[in-house]
């Protein structure tokens, strides 16, 4: 008689490729547009725009790889199919990997969004009292589920996007785009060095990995992914725009170049100081980042230990995440600093490993054939 098991999703419902799309948007644009625009000027001068493409194009290939995999193991994530793939102790191993690796990126997210809580609207308030309510709020939103995250994130996605259109048009006749010449000045590294650092954000949709087993219809989502990647690299090309109005090394200097350049928005004298409605929408899009990066270690952890309610898990785990952004970091210097240089780990998890899965699927569905 089969055993009945029961395999714990990250969602219960199906989400839609169009869904899908709006998630992976969300998930690295919300802290893209933080430190990055800084980072890129000061490691790719001129040549910023050049390196957003690079990376853009090596995401896509990314992505690719990504539903590839989803593809090949149909119902499972990568926290079941490593097990299936590597034997019981390695994938168990590569299961703890993706949950540290989760909870890792939502200890720097939650430390970001507690700079920005304090330098925009708490600038007495001790950083960790605004961590503190921070993570209550998280764990709360993490308990009402992944369908509440979903469907906030589709009306707050054109929310934002229709308020980063509006500023990047405004901010064109401040732009002086001979500040991109000469191309590669400097020859081509500077480009990938940029580049490089802005995989480590591409690279948060390996959360695809987790959530390829919730979408309705597979048979558009390798379209969905890259359309997705693609968009991303079009509205990072137009953060670039910080370079033509506050030149490379203004912009390097600066912390929150996409807050500068709204500060300067001023249209006929009516529409202006957008800067307030600006760090509204950006904190609501870093909390559902959080939100959804919560989720799915915390699904992780179900997974890996067999649990079939994640309610227990969600306190920990915040409780987790809130440490580590203490223990990481005393500033918002620091955050910066680690944003620039941690590419290392967070590359080899969202590309090294998956080559690595994907090469076994190869070898395991050949054998299989023969």
């Amino acid at each position: 008689m089969a055993k009945n098991t029961q395999r714990f999703s990250i969602v219960d419902e199906k989400i839609s490729n169009l869904q899908f799309v709006y998630l992976i948007i969300m998930l690295v644009l919300t802290t893209a547009d933080v430190f990055p625009p800084s980072i890129i000027a000061a490691l790719s001068g001129k040549d910023a725009w050049v390196a957003v493409i690079l990376s853009t194009v090596t995401a896509s290939l990314i992505m690719s790889l990504y539903i590839t995999l989803g593809t090949m193991h149909q119902d499972k994530t990568i926290m079941e199919y490593s097990t299936y793939l590597l034997g019981r102790v390695l994938g168990k191993m590569i299961g703890l990997i993706y949950i540290g690796y989760f909870i890792y990126i939502g200890a720097i997210v939650l430390r970001e969004l507690g700079e920005i809580l304090r330098s925009a609207f708490l600038p007495t308030t001790p950083i960790t009292a605004v961590l503190i309510i921070a993570t209550a709020l998280l764990c709360y939103g993490v308990y009402c589920g992944f369908e509440v995250i979903t469907r906030v994130n589709e009306w707050l996605f054109f929310l934002g996007i229709g308020l980063l259109q509006i500023v990047i048009i405004l901010a064109v006749p401040m732009a002086d785009f001979s500040e991109y010449l000469p191309v590669f000045e400097n020859g081509i590294m500077p480009s990938i060095k940029g580049a490089i650092v802005l995989l480590s954000y591409f690279g948060e949709s390996v959360i695809t990995l987790m959530i390829y087993p919730s979408i309705r219809d597979k048979s558009r989502t390798m379209q969905a992914g890259i359309f997705s990647i693609f968009c991303l690299g079009v509205v990072l090309e137009m953060g670039t725009i910080a370079i033509a109005v506050f030149g490379v090394i203004g912009t390097s200097r600066m912390l929150y170049p996409a807050l500068e350049l709204v500060r300067m928005i001023n249209y006929a004298n009516f529409l202006q100081r957008l800067d307030a409605t600006i760090l509204a929408i950006w904190t609501a899009g870093i909390v559902l980042k959080l939100l959804l990066i919560m989720n799915t270690a915390n699904t992780g952890v179900c997974q890996l230990v067999g649990l079939k309610d994640p309610k227990p898990t969600i306190i920990p785990i915040g409780l987790l995440i809130l440490t580590l952004s203490e223990l990481f970091f005393d500033n918002v210097t620091d955050v910066y600093y680690y944003l620039m240089n941690h590419f290392t780990y967070t590359l080899s998890v969202t590309i090294g490993i998956p080559v690595l899965l994907f090469i076994v699927s190869l070898i395991k569905r050949q054998m299989t054939r023969v």
